[in-house]
């Protein structure tokens, strides 16, 4: 199942980024759109940690009274990392630059999440 046309759509649709992906439980990416001339491997790189950063959350949260996480954003001084938990261990994520927006972000990742869990 391709989810391309979807994460297009995602990364077209918000100001500033720079790439949308899903990675899966290992943090191995299944797919990934950027913008022209984006170094794959590093938003790879990228990726792969996000997801290791998620499941160390997953650990800590587990010890607290809190549920489960909807979503999580990160904020680094060369970018910005949204990513939603779509069950079984995977991950969507969009990548921003520093300055993207936010506000867009949250709107698209919303609809891309219940699109992309419809159709799993």
């Amino acid at each position: 199942m391709s989810f391309e046309p979807l994460l297009t759509e995602l990364l077209e649709g918000v100001d500033g980024a720079i790439s949308a992906a899903m990675f899966d439980a290992e943090g191995e990416m299944v797919q990934i759109v950027g913008r022209k001339g984006i170094d794959r491997h590093r938003l790879q790189l990228i990726g792969a940690y996000e997801s290791i950063f998620h499941r160390q959350l997953l650990d800590m949260l587990a010890l607290s009274p809190l549920e489960k996480i909807t979503c999580h954003f990160t904020w680094y001084s060369r970018g910005i990392i949204l990513t939603y938990p779509l069950g079984d261990g995977y991950l969507l994520q969009l990548y921003g630059e520093p300055d993207c927006n936010v506000g867009q972000a949250f709107h698209h990742m919303r609809a891309a999440y219940a699109r992309i869990l419809a159709e799993m």
